[in-house]
């Protein structure tokens, strides 16, 4: 005997029912059977829902909400009477990681990277650096220093890859590798996890040499001290070498102090202090890189212990580790501290390494001064790919091949060569291929990453798509290759699972970007078009299933991207039944 007893004035789950209870308390109950709001049915033997003081109260599990219920007695027994407890579901109150949906009437978790108090009608995002990474979380959980929280909250990145402005990255321009000897206070004392030292490093009142790695040579970001909670320590320090400035305290504890390091400085062994009372430490972070590796600044070299500034008649681009470069014959350079040099005007000439032009004599002085009539004119030539100076081309005769150091990786050079050409002597076009562009290394080193789980590839897919995004209209052949190779990278991971949704459209504003701002010139050039072309393949049979083939076409043609016509230029991703390159890139699915 089977009663379905929900009362009828609480249709489609508007109602909360919280127990049941049946009268007299003797009968015997085999099961009960309910539907929830959402289509879900559920039988529950008695003895998983019996209240534990009165058995024939029986419990509706919290946060869900009745369509209809059951009772089966089994044989025939008489019933006196049945209570169905609750409250109208405006008036319940979601457990804390659930929220109130009226419609349809749930109590659905929360996503992760948010959570929920009890009784919400919406889920908050977690704050700033912290993350919730389950469903239905009642708490947000804090990254560790020198790690920033993911925009949705869900996990956290390391500083290393280079959002260095977020509070958390304490200034480090994305070193994240602690300094500190080891030699000082203990592991718990410099390591990056967000639970304070619990005991405590102390320091007090006067001189304090603070020892770094190893004793090498170091280019120091930034410096940062946590001292115990509740003392206003920060104000007792001063740091009187290599010479930084104290960080306004926005978005840091009051019991934390920071210092961020100038750009030009002199290589750091140790650190010297200067504390006005006694201090307790509970994290101790310098960050930085070996002087050699640093960040040299335009206009300087790089010593290994200092940055030196180049002399008059030399330059530098600055960078890794660079030096100073001597100008080219027929330039010059009369400041000290700069990053290029300047030609000689027509009629003058220069040796390399000039520090100012001289003015022609007679012809005999210089090849310069016999005129243009038989040399390649001084080029001044901009190319955004390469960097955004101008590279200088000093005058030149037939078969000089001149050099420039190149933008970015100033340790190659592009070159270029003087030619008779209709007659005429004019420099031929530039040599770039050993020159990086502004995100060769950016690309380089997602290339080198491996994918091993869904997080990596979303991850990774997403890195590519800002990268190109931004700019590929400055990328190289080379760059448009490695960007194939990674989508490949990207595509190959989990084949027998479907494609994420956040990763098939990453891919899709990948090749989007590159198509319509990659210069022709790159695409036409080694194998970046067909490269790419075959990614937007293996993209489209990723996309598919058995039974609908889904295409990446260009709008109102729903057909497969194929090689292109033998006779066109390999520089687009053409497509079956129409000679047009795509206008924009997305995806289709077959009909018919």
């Amino acid at each position: 005997m089977s009663l379905a007893n929900l009362p009828s004035d609480c249709p489609g789950g508007s109602c909360r029912v919280n127990y049941l209870m049946y009268f007299p308390n003797s009968l015997t109950v085999v099961d009960v059977e309910w539907v929830d709001t959402a289509g879900t049915t559920t039988t529950k033997q008695v003895a998983g829902i019996a209240d534990s003081v009165e058995s024939n109260k029986l419990l509706i599990p919290a946060d869900i909400f009745l369509t209809s219920i059951k009772i089966n007695f089994g044989t025939s027994q008489s019933i006196c009477e049945i209570i169905v407890a609750g409250v109208s579901s405006g008036s319940y109150q979601c457990s804390a990681g659930r929220y109130f949906n009226s419609d349809p009437v749930l109590c659905e978790e929360c996503p992760p990277g948010k959570t929920s108090v009890e009784g919400s009608t919406s889920c908050t995002l977690c704050a700033e650096n912290t993350i919730s990474t389950a469903p239905a979380s009642i708490e947000c959980t804090a990254c560790n220093y020198l790690e920033y929280s993911s925009e949705d909250r869900t996990y956290c990145r390391s500083c290393a890859s280079g959002d260095t402005d977020n509070i958390n990255c304490l200034g480090g321009r994305g070193y994240v590798d602690n300094l500190v000897a080891e030699t000082v206070g203990n592991t718990e004392l410099r390591s990056p996890d967000i639970d304070l030292f619990s005991g405590s490093y102390v320091r007090s009142t006067g001189s304090w040499s603070l020892d770094l790695k190893d004793g090498a040579n170091y280019f120091v970001t930034s410096i940062t001290m946590v001292f115990s909670d509740g003392e206003e320590y920060p104000d007792r320090v001063t740091e009187t070498s290599p010479g930084c400035a104290k960080k306004a305290r926005s978005g840091y504890p009051s019991n934390t102090l920071v210092f961020t390091c100038q750009a030009i400085q002199d290589a750091s062994s140790s650190l010297n202090f200067e504390l006005s009372d006694g201090i307790s430490l509970k994290k101790l972070f310098v960050l930085g890189v070996l002087f050699s590796e640093a960040p040299t600044p335009e206009g300087y070299s790089n010593t290994g212990t200092e940055f030196r500034r180049c002399e008059t008649g030399s330059f530098s681009k600055g960078g890794k580790g660079v030096t100073c470069q001597q100008c080219l014959e027929n330039q010059y350079q009369d400041k000290r501290g700069q990053s290029e040099c300047l030609g000689c005007q027509e009629g003058q000439y220069s040796a390399k390494g000039a520090a100012q032009c001289t003015v022609c004599a007679s012809t005999t002085d210089s090849p310069a001064c016999q005129g243009l009539s038989n040399a390649c004119a001084q080029d001044n030539e901009n190319n955004p790919i390469y960097g955004s100076h101008t590279y200088n081309w000093p005058i030149a005769f037939e078969d000089d091949v001149m050099e420039l150091p190149c933008e970015y990786n100033n340790n190659e050079k592009a070159t270029k060569k003087c030619e008779v050409i209709n007659g005429k002597y004019e420099y031929a076009a530039t040599d770039f291929s050993k020159c990086n562009t502004k995100v060769t290394d950016e690309i380089d080193a997602i290339a080198e990453e491996t994918v091993e789980n869904q997080e990596e590839q979303v991850e990774m897919s997403e890195q590519i798509k800002e990268i190109t995004e931004e700019n590929s209209d400055i990328m190289n052949t080379d760059n448009v290759e490695k960007t194939a190779s990674i989508i490949d990278d990207v595509l190959d991971y989990q084949t027998d699972e479907p494609l994420p949704e956040d990763v098939k459209e990453n891919v899709l504003k990948t090749v989007d970007s590159v198509h319509h701002s990659t210069k022709s010139e790159e695409l036409q050039q080694g194998n970046a078009a067909s490269e790419m072309r075959e990614s937007v393949k293996k993209l489209s049979d990723r996309m598919s299933d058995a039974d609908t083939s889904e295409y990446i076409t260009e709008p109102t043609i729903g057909v497969a991207v194929v090689e292109p016509n033998a006779n066109s230029s390999d520089t687009a991703f053409s497509i079956v039944g129409d000679a047009t390159d795509f206008s924009k890139t997305r995806s289709v699915s077959a009909e018919g």
